[in-house]
């Protein structure tokens, strides 16, 4: 049996030879187009037909030199199939179907193609065959079939370069997730997981803005984000009682780069966008990799959430024996005070990528006292255009909004009117009716009461959904005793058209006739009866 390295010297010798032949007829051919040579004496030296020949000249090219004249092996050409067609078809199509399953292998797409072969009445391929073809198809595309294109894209599609930047606030990326903890009501009882919004400077790593929320993400949580991004933090971190944290960073965005979720195309944003001149930018889908400087960010700050007691963890397999609603004991001002902590900890803690820290980012290009290019007027207006909005009508005391009431002298003008409104869910002391084509500041009507946070009430609200379960009279209840009291209306109803009908035939027939009366003496059968004197 020949070797390997014999096999190998073997077709070397033989593209040699070929190589050879090549370069023979290439200076034969360029003699002859040179008129250097005749044609007979041409094919006298390239032994061939006078259609091969023509052939030939068909194929010369002088500036790839003799390469363009190998001669072409003949039979079938390598990675031709022999395969029919529909044979082939059906390979594919079972390939699809069955590599589907992340444990499915060639011998059950062999299997699959076996079957639909002899339903076909088609020659049957060998094992061999099938395996050839599966062995064929490219990582990214067996991923695709088996995790789905978006986790193939991110796991095994290519990436090449860098987003280059030149300056803060010239690309942010926002994104949502669900924390991992349960945190807990007022009384301590365990009440759920909070949701975060993020918005991150790609060009210094800064943490923009966050929303932290009960509710799910939401045209509000991508407004509030938003809006926090400009705003004065100092504010909301004194609500927290974090007044002790310095959280200088804070900008219009140039762009904002997103997913292709909902909430991130309403209108109200795209138009918010579009007056502020801010590049609202999708990701392409299935690129998850577009996103990749937030989702980052988002796993950083998640790592360290798992080291809270009530963790949730990142996946049911890690978080195994772990009773996380039992372990809970963060109320939600709490978990806000830690993560406004873990903030200031991230910003100044020198990022991987950077190389510095990302407050020193920041402050290496703005300077120490942060100047912004937007005034106090302008900061306010593009605030107010991204706040999340409502509607509501003026009533004599004002406006009344999620249990609180608002007032100012300017709604008197327009008691019973329908106005839009705007609200800041993180600061709820003030809101701003729009009135005249301008938005109007009106604070509490209780200049005494308290601020609070959007979610503080919502808290509330789930705290009075746990306590109803828990009634002396439960929801059920109450709701069968609502319709015991229905029944009772819909009876006297009832009963007063059947009255009323009775009455309008008396009127128009007469009275009734005698009702029979029967009586309720009985009657003893085995006595005698007395006759009637008439009868003596």
């Amino acid at each position: 049996m020949r070797s390997k390295k014999n096999r190998s010297a073997r077709c070397e010798e033989v593209e040699f030879e070929e190589l050879k032949e090549a370069k023979r007829r290439n200076d034969v051919i360029q003699k002859y187009l040179d008129k250097e040579i005749t044609y007979k004496s041409a094919l006298g030296l390239i032994p061939c037909s006078k259609t091969t020949f023509y052939k030939l000249i068909h194929k010369y090219d002088e500036s790839s030199g003799s390469t363009a004249l190998i001669p072409t092996k003949r039979g079938r050409k390598k990675g031709e199939s022999q395969l029919a067609e529909a044979v082939e078809d059906i390979i594919r199509d079972s390939i699809k179907s069955k590599l589907t399953s992340r444990v499915a292998g060639p011998s059950a797409v062999w299997k699959r193609v076996k079957d639909r072969c002899i339903e076909s009445s088609l020659p049957i391929p060998s094992l061999g065959s099938v395996a050839k073809r599966v062995h064929s198809i490219s990582p990214l595309e067996l991923r695709k079939l088996q995790y789905g294109a978006a986790d193939a894209y991110d796991k095994l599609a290519m990436k090449p370069g860098r987003l280059r930047l030149s300056r803060p606030l010239q690309v942010t990326q926002i994104d949502h997730t669900r924390v991992d903890i349960i945190l807990c009501d007022d009384d301590r009882a365990p009440l759920g997981r909070p949701w975060l919004t993020v918005l991150i400077d790609v060009k210094t790593r800064v943490i923009l803005s966050y929303y932290l929320s009960w509710h799910n993400p939401s045209s509000v949580s991508v407004a509030a984000t938003i809006a926090f991004a400009v705003a004065n933090k100092a504010d909301y971190l004194a609500m927290i009682g974090c007044e002790d944290i310095s959280y200088p960073f804070s900008g219009k965005p140039e762009a904002i780069n997103s997913d292709n979720a909902k909430e991130f195309r309403s209108l109200s944003m795209e138009k918010a966008c579009a007056k502020n001149k801010i590049d609202l930018n999708w990701r392409p889908r299935g690129k998850k990799h577009y996103g990749g400087h937030v989702e980052r960010l988002i796993g950083t700050l998640m790592g360290e959430v798992h080291f809270l007691p009530g963790t949730t963890f990142s996946n049911t397999k890690v978080r195994k024996g772990y009773d996380s609603e039992k372990k809970s004991c963060m109320t939600f001002l709490e978990f806000s005070r830690w993560f406004a902590t873990q903030v200031a900890i991230y910003h100044c803690t020198e990022h991987s990528a950077i190389k510095k820290t990302p407050g020193d980012a920041w402050l290496d290009y703005f300077g120490p006292h942060n100047p912004n290019i937007l005034t106090s007027n302008e900061k306010a207006e593009l605030t107010i255009d991204f706040l999340p909005q409502d509607r509501r009508t003026i009533n004599p005391k004002g406006l009344r909004f999620k249990n609180n009431y608002y007032y100012c002298p300017d709604l008197a003008p327009y008691v019973g009117k329908d106005v839009l409104i705007k609200y800041n869910p993180l600061s709820m002391r003030r809101i701003w009716a729009r009135l005249n084509d301008e938005y109007i500041n009106v604070p509490f009507s209780d200049l005494a009461q308290n601020d609070n946070l959007l979610e503080s009430a919502r808290i509330g609200g789930l705290n009075q959904q746990e306590k109803s379960k828990t009634r002396w009279v439960t929801e059920e209840g109450r709701v069968k005793l609502k319709k015991n009291a229905d029944e009772i209306v819909v009876s006297s109803q009832a009963a007063t058209r059947k009255e009323r009908r009775q009455q309008a035939i008396i009127r128009e027939h007469g009275p009734r006739l005698p009702v029979e009366v029967h009586s309720t003496v009985s009657i003893d059968y085995s006595k005698k009866p007395t006759p009637f004197n008439s009868e003596g």
